[in-house]
């Protein structure tokens, strides 16, 4: 997985107080992980404080998994 796949993991794990090793990539974090839109919104700010860029709290609820935030992230760090 790539740099900011890691990154977004080791965020989550931070945040929500869960280990690492208990955090996959491809996971639903409301399904596996019991996260609710307060908690993905949580994780929202504090990604985009993290890597600079700012992230549609839609896309985040939509697309709940750490793959898919680290994609969301990528395509606001690159202009298209």
């Amino acid at each position: 997985m790539t740099d900011i796949a890691c990154r977004v993991r080791d965020v989550v794990a931070a945040e929500f107080g869960l280990p690492c090793s208990a955090l996959n990539f491809a996971d639903d974090l409301t399904a596996n992980h019991g996260m609710d839109d307060l908690d993905l919104l949580k994780l929202a700010m504090r990604l985009e404080e993290i890597f600079g860029v700012e992230l549609n709290d839609e896309s985040l609820q939509q697309e709940r998994t750490i793959a898919r935030c680290a994609e969301l992230i990528r395509e606001n760090l690159i202009p298209a």
